[in-house]
């Protein structure tokens, strides 16, 4: 379903403006010569900042093209003139230039005058941005363009983009970004400039260069760490040599068997009254032998569902684990593509304790199937059991190994339910959490070892929340997330882990959806580009696979012999030059620190 927008009336399209400070700029800048006309004067040598326009390229594709992927656009005249402000100075270039440009590669007209700024590595990286296509469903981008999320990336957008008769371009911007999405051209930077609903279209550089500035900034820093990790686990390797016989790609020696439930919880827990469905599949080892299996819980990220890490829950049965798989029926896939039909919400902030209170009401009915149903009873140990999840589900996953949600971090970090920082885009959902104001306790005792793979920890736990657990803690963090960014989320959250057996995992390359299954098109509930899975899916699901095979065996089952596998050794014997991949046992925050500290100016 898409919104219209009323589209607004414009008079004769005003001459383009000269080079030339905005203070000297008469009437006749905007309406063209006549009384207050001014003399046209020489072009001064502006000087531009030198950006490195390569990790500029990626933080705007990213994080700018990646955003307007998020958003959407609606009929509009469309932009004739671009003005590019730059503290006192102001530069109009007509987008057929702009268009010529991304076309040929060669620079024309009011274009050409400002070639000399750039070299022609930056110019040949302005022109691939200018025609980066995105691939997003129409239908998606406008939906989200009109939620509540949208708006707050709008508004921040809109600081810096936006109709010279505008404050802030947030309304205009939500009509190019959808129109956009909708027209033959696709989603791409500039037909999100032909498409902006005025003849003029306002940038202001000093604005935009110091967002992509802290952007830049926060992606170096990331580098810089996952650097200082990969040289730890180089010396951790290097001071032991462990054999590790097996490998643990391999399917296991067990048959399984998919159970499918259709659950519904109508429970209390203090002031949340729950009435939810909770579908759920159990993978169950057929064979064993002595004692009962071993349970591993894995809790899906949003607009997933319990199909996007099947491949782990078979490897896991194949070798002896029951494994089960609970439905968010709140942020589901399901719930995303009724959302996209314009038939429900987005999640609510209760997903939050919903999340983790399903996998209590799970493992409960468990509980009774062990011993009311004769293909669980005797089978399976509920005292041990390892949550693994990611991305809210890895935050599903710590809040059941005891981490606490810390409600003053959050105030702290977030005004009215919006971040106050831009660069963070998973603040936009830790914030939403702030709505509650409060929580019970969402940890379960039978959660013996937490798997979190790219979670979000930073303000909705904080140090005091997230040192509260207690159990082994393996953490998962993928260096190309720009969603869920790992410096912030990941590494240095690690440093706050007290426990003896914590893990830190670090997959170069690797993206926030490097270790999903690609979902069916009939299950598609949040649809991205090509290509934004990583490198290499198939090795980075190995090593999901692998390192989650030992990590349940050696601390839901209890299994030293696995702790070879748990090493910086054995995690370079799995690497693969398309996304090395690195553990360490520890890391200090005064380490990591030291590295973002040392990016060098250049970067920045």
């Amino acid at each position: 379903m898409f919104c219209s927008c009323p589209t607004p009336s414009f008079t004769q399209a005003p001459v383009p403006r000269s080079f030339v400070p905005r203070s000297l700029q008469g009437d006749a800048s905007r309406h063209g010569p006549g009384s207050g006309a001014i003399a046209k004067r020489s072009l001064p040598k502006l000087a531009f900042p030198k950006r490195p326009l390569p990790k500029l390229r990626e933080t705007l594709l990213s994080c700018g093209l990646g955003l307007a992927a998020i958003l959407g656009a609606v009929p509009a005249l469309g932009a004739e003139v671009m003005n590019i402000a730059y503290g006192p100075f102001e530069v109009s270039v007509p987008i057929e230039e702009l268009e010529h440009y991304a076309r040929t590669g060669q620079l024309s007209g009011e274009l050409s005058r400002y070639g000399g700024l750039f070299s022609p590595e930056q110019q040949a990286d302005l022109r691939q941005a200018l025609n980066q296509r995105v691939e997003m469903n129409p239908t998606l981008v406008s939906q989200i363009a009109y939620s509540k999320t949208g708006d707050i990336v709008l508004k921040r957008l809109g600081s810096f983009i936006n109709s010279n008769d505008s404050d802030n371009g947030v309304v205009a911007l939500r009509a190019t970004v959808v129109q956009a999405a909708a027209s033959p051209e696709g989603l791409t930077l500039l037909n999100l400039i032909r498409k902006f609903p005025t003849r003029e279209v306002d940038v202001d550089m000093q604005s935009g260069m110091q967002i992509a500035t802290e952007v830049t900034a926060l992606l170096a820093q990331g580098d810089r760490m996952v650097a200082t990790i990969e040289a730890q686990a180089q010396q951790e390797a290097s001071q032991s040599s462990v054999q590790t016989p097996y490998d643990l790609r391999r399917p296991g020696v067990f048959r399984w068997e998919k159970t499918s439930l259709a659950l519904r919880d109508e429970g209390r827990v203090g002031n949340f009254v729950r009435d939810r469905a909770v579908p759920l599949d159990i993978y169950m080892p057929q064979g064993l032998q002595g004692d009962p299996a071993p349970v591993a819980l894995i809790s899906h990220g949003i607009g997933s569902n319990r199909k996007t890490m099947a491949y782990v829950a078979e490897h896991l049965a194949s070798h002896g684990i029951a494994v089960v798989v609970p439905e968010h029926v709140g942020s589901n896939s399901d719930k995303f593509r009724k959302f996209l039909d314009g038939v429900d919400g987005p999640p609510e902030p209760q997903e939050a304790i919903d999340r983790p209170l399903d996998a209590t009401f799970v493992l409960d009915h468990l509980e009774q199937l062990e011993q009311t149903d004769s293909r669980f009873r005797g089978q399976i140990d509920l005292t041990r059991v390892t949550a693994i999840g990611q991305s809210f589900g890895g935050y599903t996953a710590l809040a059941l190994g005891g981490a606490e949600l810390n409600f003053p971090s959050l105030a702290r970090a977030c005004v009215n339910g919006e971040p106050k920082s831009f660069l963070n885009f998973s603040l936009l959902l830790q914030c939403r959490v702030a709505e509650l104001g409060s929580a019970p306790k969402l940890a379960d005792p039978r959660v013996k070892a937490v798997l979190a793979i790219n979670p979000l920890t930073s303000k909705l736990f904080d140090r005091s929340g997230l040192g509260k657990v207690a159990v082994p803690t393996m953490v998962v963090s993928a260096s190309s997330d720009f969603i869920v960014p790992p410096s912030e989320e990941q590494l240095q959250p690690f440093t706050w882990l007290k426990m003896r057996d914590r893990y830190l995992v670090v997959m170069r390359n690797a993206t926030h959806f490097s270790t999903l299954e690609p979902p069916a098109p009939e299950d598609e509930g949040l649809p991205l580009p090509a290509g934004l899975e990583g490198p290499d899916l198939a090795l980075t699901k190995s090593y999901t696979a692998a390192l989650s095979l030992a990590f349940v065996k050696r601390h839901g089952a209890g299994d030293v012999a696995f702790d070879p596998y748990l090493s910086a050794s054995y995690a370079q014997q799995l690497s693969g030059p398309a996304v090395p991949l690195s553990l360490v046992r520890t890391i200090s925050s005064e380490e990591l620190n030291q590295a973002a500290r040392s990016v060098p100016k250049q970067q920045l």
